[in-house]
């Protein structure tokens, strides 16, 4: 038996994440890849036919209006397909993928206790992510 052993624990607290050419790490406070495996087919002579997992990466992000804000550019960039690598760890691996970018949840909200509201954003990856090993 083969034991895998806990080497290098993820602590986002370190993490960047860039669209194309464009470090957005600043105003983000989250971004996770998900996964969703469709349910599998079955028949009635007792063939099953398993479906292929269908990734997202949903970015939570401070909103920033400003014309250069994350949030103006993922409404300016909607549907966009685009290379996006998230390097959880300061020198670790990275995880990249292409993905159509999603629009922001929400514009605006309620008193809040930090004073700062937050949007999500999901975006639908093509294919699933891949890691990249630091060199």
């Amino acid at each position: 038996m083969t034991s895998v052993p806990l080497t290098t624990p993820v602590r986002m607290g370190k993490a960047t994440l860039t669209i194309a050419a464009d470090d957005v790490t600043e105003p983000i406070s989250g971004a996770e890849f998900t996964s969703t495996t469709p349910t599998p087919w079955k028949g009635i002579g007792g063939k099953v036919v398993g479906g292929d997992a269908e990734w997202t990466l949903t970015i939570t992000a401070a909103q920033d209006t400003a014309p250069t804000g994350l949030l103006r550019y993922l409404l300016d960039n909607a549907g966009q397909q685009k290379a996006i690598v998230l390097t959880p760890l300061a020198g670790g691996p990275s995880i990249t993928a292409e993905a159509a970018l999603g629009v922001p949840s929400r514009i605006g909200g309620s008193m809040s206790s930090t004073g700062i509201e937050e949007f999500t954003s999901t975006c639908a990856v093509s294919g699933q992510p891949e890691f990249n090993d630091a060199p």
